[in-house]
């Protein structure tokens, strides 16, 4: 595996992982130590959630 494509399936890794989140912030289901992590649901919106959001409309090339 070439290291263009390890850091491929990372970003992909995290893009899955952060809509898994959204999906729990939706139904009020994030763990403790996500809520640690993230620094709480705002944070996790405002660094996170949101950002990946206006990257998924960004017009494709």
């Amino acid at each position: 595996m070439r290291p263009s494509d390890y850091s491929l399936l990372q970003a992909a890794d995290m893009i899955c992982t952060l809509e898994l989140l959204c999906a729990k912030v939706s139904d009020s289901a994030l763990s403790r130590s996500e809520r640690e992590f993230f620094g709480g649901v705002r944070d996790l919106k405002k660094n996170y959630l949101k950002p990946l959001a206006k990257m998924e409309s960004l017009p494709r090339a």
